[in-house]
């Protein structure tokens, strides 16, 4: 049996479709894409944020900056 999502809205609950996930999914890789970008030009993420933290997309961005800041200062290791 598959689970389904349901997603609240003003007036009651509605099951959420497979085009609702597909909506979702992008939307979170639009917001990691915007985060890898501020990361580069942007030492502190209160800065580069443009949602505000208590929100999905705050905490994807927030979680995608660090990542990438991160993955920024490692150093590069060469083979010889």
């Amino acid at each position: 049996m598959a689970t389904r999502t349901v997603v609240e809205v003003r007036y009651g609950t509605v099951p959420c479709t497979g085009r609702c996930e597909r909506a979702r999914q992008a939307r979170r890789e639009q917001v990691q894409r915007e985060a890898r970008e501020a990361a580069s030009r942007y030492s502190d993420v209160n800065d580069a944020c443009p949602y505000p933290f208590g929100t999905v997309d705050g905490r994807t961005f927030r979680a995608a900056f660090f990542l990438q800041r991160a993955a920024l200062a490692a150093p590069t290791q060469h083979q010889p």
